[in-house]
């Protein structure tokens, strides 16, 4: 190294400690720029240690804009192939946590890339500044496709396509997307293998939407002969041989259907979709073809891919059908309902959204409600129940077809009848017409009546007929259990219908005889569908809320936690059962409260005071009530307060990702329909917004869940912007008494408050400014607080940035509060913010960026 480049580096290094923001500015901006022009020169040992040293030091600044030129510097001295090299690890820190945006961008931009940094650059495609994100993707673009695993492509390409930056998704679809079709060989079937999520995961809705908007992207500059090219169609029969059949092919050929069909340019459709009879021939070849693999009961890891696939390929095939007007080709509908009925609905292959399209195409193919209805519950019940016979002797003589079929019409006619006057029970209780209400209650009675013994009439007869003596036998086998449970739940949880005489006894034989099932799959379909019918009957949720609540919290404690309580962040944890009953419960609980009312669910005679009228009230419930009213009662608690008590509990510190997020998005709807006000709920969830943990991709969901009601809250609903304001001392109180130990003191609380200040920003001809009543709470927060300098200056750095507008007695009271303030606040810093309150207070309005940090100099 030449000696006059030696002598100046060691000068710079030694002014980069100077007292001036400026002087460290500029020292490093000169090293950055001798650094640069070394190129491939070595560096002296020494002179590079201290420069790692100075670097390292000044990354840590105060000021924003030196850290920036530390990072800079920084360039040219990082090791990115050694895991434990300080630089790297120091940039990958401000990349993620440096309140900055021009901090964490310099660091994306001189991050070196290797497989120690990737995950960090990945990540930062969830920043908050839109530059930094389209920067991330650029920097993406530079990583070779292989090196990125299958979730990191499925992730960005998710979280990219639902930017709400047109400049990022602009910049995936004309670069980064043609960039990854080039390495994909050209083929878009190749690029669908390399991007297509595993649908075994609980991300099945992201992983269709991700496919839809890349295909979307390349069929919108393809021509149509080029769009076509890829299927390999038979001219006369637009069908694909079986043998060509592949998943991808099969993705790409619904994917392609669908753009065709909602796109505005007059593209014929024709040309690619078979008619529907030759398409459910091409399904049924599909299962034929596939049938020796799908028998295997111990397959091999291969032959489970090949069962995936199949099963993905299905999907999709299904998912064409919905997009064929069946209800014009009769040949076609028929073939299909006959398809669906008596073929596909008894295969052993069919998986949980298999069941849930058919029994939608049959919704529409069936024609009409009774004849939908009695089709699926016939395979209900031919699945749930089988026939035995008793030794008798060989000939016996048949059952009389013509009885037979007078029997069959007078039980359809019976049903006709009770299912109208119920209809017309209904409109009575509508119109409140009592009288017609009791004339409806008589004949109901009188036609259930005959319908009983109708079915009497049928045994008797068939035994004087002497026909084979026919015993139903339930099933003990799980999977057929299972199968009727998901078929009767897509007929109830699908559709808004009212449940008719026939669904309550699948109900009442079915669902709740295995409600309490050791096999947990079992209970868990069990459960939800009875949820399903709670939802829409209030009655029969009054009956199952008990079983439900109890379930919700049978593995934890009742006792909330305390206010102060450090709230831990959510972590990703599977479970070792099939399904999480406590979630299920969960989940079903919060939809009969938006449903019905949690009111509509308290114990009879229940008082708060814990009196021993409790006990009295007690006796008259069934066992299942008492054991929520003696959980509750030793609390004395309410099922209202309950129920909150147990929601925090599970918010505070559930380990199951997935409780965490039912309980967000459940309280998400109560705030949303105001059947919640909470002050101490909205604090937790602003501190679990902020919480280090939240910014991995694991916790997206539940972060874009409370966005979701902090952006409803600004825009008024929810309790609009004062349901923020006043959770700002909850949040203040639960961070200041967190221990030092806790992760909650990783979180800055001038960002809780800078998102506050930014959610509740008003007009400047806003009379009523909602500002002035955020700037008294935090003066009430100051004063509180009196004495502890960290969060003295968080107020009063956050006071200062409020667009305050006072006139008349308020001003003079603001501003005689804020002299107190100042009075007593001995910090330099915070003194200076409570002075530029001050100069806010007397120009009547001030709009602040808060994007930016404040202009008051912190060296």
């Amino acid at each position: 190294m030449h000696f006059l480049i030696r002598s100046f580096l060691q000068f710079l290094i030694e002014i980069s400690y100077a007292d001036y923001m400026d002087t460290r500015k500029v020292s490093l901006q000169f090293i950055s720029i001798l650094l640069g022009t070394l190129d491939g020169r070595t560096i002296d040992d020494d002179i590079f240690n201290d420069l790692a040293k100075c670097v390292l030091e000044r990354i840590k600044d105060v000021n924003s804009k030196v850290r920036a030129e530390a990072i800079h510097a920084g360039r040219r001295l990082q090791n990115v192939g050694v895991e434990d090299d300080l630089i790297c690890k120091s940039y990958k820190f401000h990349m993620k946590s440096d309140p900055s945006a021009s901090v964490r961008r310099a660091t994306l931009d001189c991050i070196g890339y290797s497989i120690f940094t990737r995950e960090a650059i990945i990540a930062r495609i969830m920043d908050v500044n839109e530059g930094i994100r389209l920067l991330a993707f650029k920097r993406i673009y530079e990583m070779p496709l292989k090196s990125l695993k299958l979730v990191q492509r499925h992730k960005l390409l998710y979280l990219g396509m639902r930017d709400k930056s047109v400049k990022v998704k602009t910049y995936i679809e004309n670069s980064l997307l043609p960039f990854w079709l080039e390495q994909s060989d050209k083929s878009l079937l190749i690029l669908i293998d390399n991007i297509r999520h595993d649908i075994t995961t609980n991300n099945k809705k992201e992983n269709d939407f991700v496919i839809e908007k890349v295909l979307n992207a390349f069929f919108k500059k393809k021509s149509f002969q080029e769009l076509i090219a890829e299927l390999k169609l038979d001219q006369e029969t637009k069908l694909i041989s079986v043998k060509l059949l592949t998943v991808h092919l099969i993705i790409y050929w619904h994917r392609l259907t669908a753009f065709f069909m909602n796109s505005e340019n007059d593209y014929d459709v024709d040309l690619i979709a078979p008619t529907l009879p030759n398409f459910v021939g091409l399904i049924q070849d599909y299962d034929n073809f596939w049938a020796s693999v799908m028998a295997l009961d111990n397959p091999t890891e291969e032959q489970k891919l090949d069962q995936l696939d199949y099963n993905i390929g299905k999907l999709e095939l299904l998912r064409m059908i919905q997009l064929h007007d069946y209800m014009v080709d009769e040949v076609g509908r028929v073939k299909l309902n006959e398809y669906l009925l008596h073929n596909l609905l008894h295969q052993k292959s069919v998986i949980e959204d298999h069941y849930f399209i058919i029994i939608e195409i049959l919704y529409k193919s069936c024609l009409n409600f009774m004849t939908w209805q009695t089709k699926l519950l016939n395979i209900i019940n031919e699945i749930y129940e089988s026939a035995t016979t008793s030794n008798l002797p060989e000939k016996v003589p048949p059952t009389s077809m013509e009885t037979s079929h007078t029997f069959e019409v007078k039980k359809a006619n019976l049903r006709i009848d009770i299912i109208d006057l119920e209809t017309q029970r209904e409109e009575a209780l509508v119109n409140k017409d009592y009288i017609k209400m009791k004339d409806c209650d008589d004949q109901l009675s009188a036609q259930r009546t005959k319908l009983k013994k109708l079915y009497s009439d049928i045994g008797m007869e068939l035994l004087e007929d002497n026909s084979v003596e026919s015993q139903r036998e339930i099933t003990d086998n799980s999977k057929d259990i299972i199968k009727t449970l998901i078929i009767f739940y897509g007929m109830v949880g699908l559709f808004d219908i009212k449940t008719t005489p026939e669904m309550n006894i699948i109900l009442e034989n079915i669902v709740n005889s295995n409600l309490n099932s050791d096999n947990s799959e079992i209970e868990y379909w069990a459960l939800r569908c009875a949820g399903a019918i709670s939802i829409k009957n209030k009655n029969l949720a009054k009956t199952y809320f008990p079983l439900f609540f109890t379930k919700m919290f049978s593995s934890i404690e009742i006792n909330p936690p305390e206010q102060t309580d450090p709230i831990s962040a959510p972590i990703e944890m599977i479970s070792d059962e099939y399904h999480l009953i406590p979630d299920v419960a969960l989940q079903i609980v919060f939809d009969m409260v938006m449903a019905h009312s949690i009111k509509s669910f308290e114990v009879p005679n229940f008082r708060e005071d814990g009196n021993d009228g409790n006990n009295q009230a007690c006796t008259n419930l069934n066992e299942t009530e008492k054991i929520i009213f003696q959980r509750m009662s030793l609390v004395n608690r309410s099922v209202s307060t309950t129920f909150i008590n147990i929601l925090m509990k599970l918010l505070h510190d559930s380990e199951f990702h997935s409780t965490r997020l039912i309980v967000v998005q459940g309280l998400v709807k109560m705030f949303l329909l105001d059947k919640i006000v909470s002050n101490k709920i909205v604090g937790h969830l602003l501190l679990m917004y902020h919480h280090p943990e939240m910014g991995t991709y694991e916790n997206n969901d539940i972060r874009q869940s409370i966005v979701l009601l902090f952006s409803a809250m600004g825009s008024g609903m929810a309790g609009g912007p004062n349901a923020l304001i006043n959770a700002i001392m909850p949040v203040l109180m639960i961070w200041n008494q967190a221990p030092s130990s806790s992760s909650l003191k990783h979180i800055d609380c001038f960002d809780i408050l800078k998102l506050i200040i930014a959610l509740t920003s008003s007009n400047i001809t806003d009379s009523n400014c909602i500002h002035n009543d955020l700037a008294l709470k935090l003066c009430e927060a100051l004063k509180y607080f009196s004495g502890n300098e960290e969060l003295e200056l968080i107020l009063s750095k956050a006071l200062s940035i409020c667009n305050i507008h006072t006139e008349g007695q308020l001003k003079l009271d603001m501003r005689s509060c804020v002299s107190q303030l100042l009075t007593a606040t001995k910090n330099k810093l915070s003194t200076q913010y409570l002075e530029q309150v001050l100069v806010n207070i007397e120009r009547g309005f001030i709009q602040a960026n808060v994007d930016e940090e404040n202009d008051i100099k912190e060296d």
